[in-house]
């Protein structure tokens, strides 16, 4: 007798996510904002999503890299992942900013060019040593870590400027303020 497992799914828009605003811990989007139409509406969705301190992980290809340079060189530009609009991490990372998210990690990675033939990639793969130390900024993959920043809800104490006047008000008695009412209605 086997045991059917049931998942639950939300199939909804990217750019209109049916998920309640603050209620998810962390968000992944492995390489999905390079083969979308407007990334950044979907980014903003993202970030909406995310409870306070809650985290968004983010990869991508990197187009300063050999996988870019490979992306320009294609003649397939309709295949996977050539055909991706190759967003640079900069413009990820000034999206997050502006949403306030806050920068916890950003990691390159993948410096061996996409070659087909095992053999010769075998071979050039002391480039991934190499490219981290050397050249960090041209890894072919970028994965960002952020966190959203807590807004701090602290009361503001007024300090008063001004003066209160020097004009004293005599205190009525509770029982002279019940007779003045009564005698306004009689």
């Amino acid at each position: 007798m086997s045991k059917e497992k049931k998942f639950d799914y939300i199939e909804g828009d990217f750019h209109e996510l049916p998920i309640s605003t603050g209620s998810i811990d962390l968000v992944m989007l492995p390489h999905t904002l390079e083969f979308i139409d407007n990334p950044r509406q979907l980014l903003s969705e993202a970030c909406r999503i995310i409870k306070p301190e809650g985290l968004i992980v983010i990869s991508g290809f990197n187009p300063y890299s050999a996988w870019g340079l490979r992306k320009l060189m294609t003649t397939h530009k309709k295949s996977i992942p050539w055909g991706a609009n190759f967003i640079h991490s900069h413009k990820v990372k000034s999206w997050l900013h502006l949403a306030d998210f806050e920068l916890e990690k950003h990691q390159l990675f993948l410096y061996t060019p996409p070659i087909n033939q095992p053999k010769f990639y075998k071979k050039l793969h002391f480039l991934e040593y190499i490219g981290h130390k050397c050249f960090p900024l041209f890894g072919g993959v970028y994965v960002l870590i952020a966190r959203a920043k807590v807004v701090p809800l602290t009361p503001i104490r007024l300090k008063w400027k001004q003066q209160l006047s020097s004009i004293g008000i005599p205190a009525a008695m509770p029982g002279q303020i019940v007779r003045w009412v009564n005698s306004m209605w009689t």
